[in-house]
């Protein structure tokens, strides 16, 4: 018998189960033919995703590089791009991490970042920032 989910009265398996609040316990009771039952549970806590995405400093001077860096919650996965500079983009294809941060090329101009995560879930959330010339 399961808890916040159904077994269907199987003796294993797979089950799935609708996440309730932040938190949902689960568990599950199984009873053998000597009437003695063994129990195991845990708890399922649901992560709302969430992007922070920031520029350091949002505004430069012409040449002078920024930190583009990110926090998120709830993300398997992240690619930090921009559609200004196909060499940025490149250099950071492979930096794939949840959170972390990149170092601008030498800014000439205002330049576009973009940061296109993957849930834990497996749904796409992004964010962009620019970083302006003073």
């Amino acid at each position: 018998a399961g808890t916040n989910f159904s077994t269907g009265g199987a003796l294993s398996g797979a089950a799935s189960a609708t996440l309730g609040t932040a938190s949902t316990a689960y568990s599950v009771s199984c009873t053998n033919d000597q009437n003695e039952t063994a129990t195991a549970s845990c708890t399922v806590q649901v992560v709302r995703p969430a992007i922070i995405l920031v520029a350091n400093p949002a505004s430069v001077a012409l040449g002078a590089r920024a930190t583009i860096g990110w926090v998120t919650s709830g993300m398997q996965s992240c690619v930090v791009s921009s559609p200004d500079s196909a060499t940025f983009t490149s250099d950071n294809a492979n930096n794939t991490a949840a959170s972390g941060s990149a170092q601008t090329p030498p800014l000439a101009g205002s330049m576009r970042f973009e940061l296109a995560c993957e849930t834990v879930g497996g749904s796409a959330r992004a964010a962009s920032t620019t970083v302006t010339l003073k």
